[in-house]
Formats: C-alpha cells, sequence, structure tokens
C-alpha cells in the first residue's frame, strides 16, 4: 500500500523559498560573527619551553631593508631564564621575562615575537626611533653555544 502526502504538507525548497532565505541569512551571520571573535582573539602567549636553546640569525632587515651585519647574531633562552643576545658582536645576558608576545630583558630591551615555530622564529626590535629591525632565525641544531 503506498500512502501519498497531499501537496498542503509539503514543503517545497527552492531559491525563493522564504525558508531557504532565512536559513542562508543565518548562515552568512554565525559566519561572520565567527571571523569577527576570531580577528578579535588576543596574541597567543608565548611559553618559555618552545625558547629554551639558541637560535641563529639567518636573515634581518633594518628599517625595512636586508642587512648583512646581524648574520652569525644569536639569541640564546636558558633554562634559569636568562637571555643572552648578540646582536652588536658582544653578548648581552640578563634575566628575561614573557608577556603576550613581547620578551623583556632586564626592562631595557623589549622584542615582540611575530611569529614562532618549532624550528624558526621572527623578532620585531626598535632599537631607537630611527631604528627598526626584524630578525629571521633558526633554532640551531647543535647546541653548543
Amino acid at each position: 500500500m503506498i500512502y501519498s502526502v497531499p501537496d498542503r504538507h509539503r514543503i517545497v525548497y527552492n531559491s525563493t523559498s522564504p525558508v531557504v532565505y532565512v536559513y542562508i541569512r543565518n548562515l552568512f551571520v554565525c559566519a561572520a560573527m565567527l571571523l569577527l571573535v576570531a580577528s578579535c582573539r588576543d596574541n597567543p602567549t608565548i611559553r618559555t619551553q618552545g625558547l629554551n636553546g639558541k637560535w641563529e640569525i639567518y636573515s634581518a632587515l633594518r628599517n625595512g631593508n636586508e642587512t648583512p651585519y646581524l648574520r652569525g647574531g644569536y639569541f640564546v633562552f636558558d633554562a634559569k631564564g636568562n637571555l643572552t643576545v648578540n646582536i652588536t658582536g658582544e653578548d648581552e645576558t640578563g634575566p628575561f621575562s614573557i608577556e603576550g608576545d613581547i620578551i623583556s630583558v632586564k626592562d631595557k630591551a623589549k622584542y615582540r615575537v611575530q611569529s614562532l615555530r618549532n624550528d624558526s622564529m621572527d623578532i620585531h626590535f626598535v632599537a631607537s626611533p630611527e631604528s627598526e629591525f626584524l630578525f629571521f632565525l633558526k633554532k640551531a641544531t647543535n647546541e653548543n653555544h
């Protein structure tokens, strides 16, 4: 036996149906809200464990122009909470702290981590109003520093 459904109980979905319009509108609003929430998130906090070790500068920009002078420079984060930076030709060591994406050394230098991956890191540093740097670092495979 076959039962048929009267036409008045059938819902026809087509592009002009108000039900489809409301569904698409709600879907669009939800997608827009998700994008808004995702774009307003704070920068993720950097964890010290991911920083430990030696990071070598393989490329650097000074005021937006590539500079070869900083190649060979490095950052060394040790387990005791000290950071050794060599961007001037001499080691500068001191305790560091992390707040958000900012690494501070002895309340003097502040380095902003733009990106951090397991084996690479990009750091922005403003030495003075006339000198702005972007360091591109790779994690050293040989930990002898």
